[in-house]
């Protein structure tokens, strides 16, 4: 354990986790976290400059303290590990719709801080209901810790990782006990996206970040959209409930957060059915 302060884990809502918690294959469950490990590379380096500033924004308004608690809901395989080490990696290649799940996409690569300031000792909770992510997480957070105290570089040693399963509509966190969420392609997959953003404001200190990143329905190509909502039953089938249709910057924008940072719709070419993206970081 710890000596030092930590949000408790708490039972979730049994009324949310009775609608939400489904029960699950475990079979498919360890299928997709594999698969979810390894196929997301070309997508992760797409997005790299993006994260890296939502990120660096993040962290710079957590509070003074000797600690903070940042939770990842929907952490899945921690592709967001590097962040909190300030060992956050940039990408100077074009990456063509043939990249996705590679692992020597480009050459040119660099690596970069998240942020200059001093960081309180982050108490990192990722919440998530397949379990099997748990291992490939663990996994990148170590990774993290290691590139992110090589060289010297600045960095904060005592994180730590707590998982917990969950679901986000059904944090197993006490109200107010969280200084940041971040959803990174979570509620694309939730049962109840409106549900999912109530709960994470619930968990959210006053003045606390959301940061999120999701793919959503596009609204400038009529085409893209027409295929999204085509398609949208069997990408559900096919990637655990993941929706091709979801409108998650208005969900955002209407669950009553103070103040919106940094928010952007934007396209990622290359990527097809889920190029069409919003991100931003809501202020609770």
């Amino acid at each position: 354990g710890c000596a030092w302060a930590m949000a408790p884990l708490v039972d979730a809502d049994p009324n949310g986790s009775a609608l939400y918690d489904v029960r699950r294959d475990a079979t498919r469950d360890a299928l997709f976290a594999e698969g979810m490990n390894t196929g997301m590379t070309g997508y992760e380096m797409a997005i790299a400059d993006r994260k890296r500033v939502l990120f660096k924004r993040m962290l710079e308004r957590l509070p003074r303290d000797e600690e903070a608690t940042v939770v990842e809901v929907g952490m899945g395989t921690f592709p967001n590990a590097d962040a909190y080490f300030n060992a956050f990696a940039s990408f100077d290649c074009a990456l063509p719709a043939a990249a996705l799940g590679s692992t020597t996409l480009c050459d040119a690569r660099r690596s970069e801080l998240t942020t200059t300031r001093n960081l309180p000792r982050l108490d990192i909770v990722g919440v998530d209901p397949n379990d099997a992510m748990e291992k490939y997480a663990r996994a990148a957070f170590e990774s993290a810790r290691a590139k992110g105290t090589a060289d010297g570089r600045v960095s904060n040693a005592r994180n730590t990782l707590r998982v917990a399963h969950g679901v986000a509509e059904a944090l197993p966190l006490p109200t107010s006990s969280a200084d940041a969420v971040v959803c990174t392609l979570t509620l694309c997959s939730v049962l109840d996206p409106a549900a999912a953003v109530a709960e994470i404001r619930r968990v959210l200190k006053p003045g606390g970040s959301f940061v999120f990143v999701e793919h959503v329905l596009s609204e400038d190509d009529d085409a893209l959209r027409a295929q999204q909502v085509a398609l949208d039953g069997l990408q559900a089938k096919l990637a655990d409930g993941c929706h091709l249709n979801r409108r998650t910057l208005q969900t955002i924008t209407s669950a009553g957060f103070a103040d919106y940072e940094l928010v952007e719709r934007f396209t990622l070419p290359g990527f097809g059915l889920i190029s069409s993206q919003v991100a931003g970081i809501a202020i609770n």
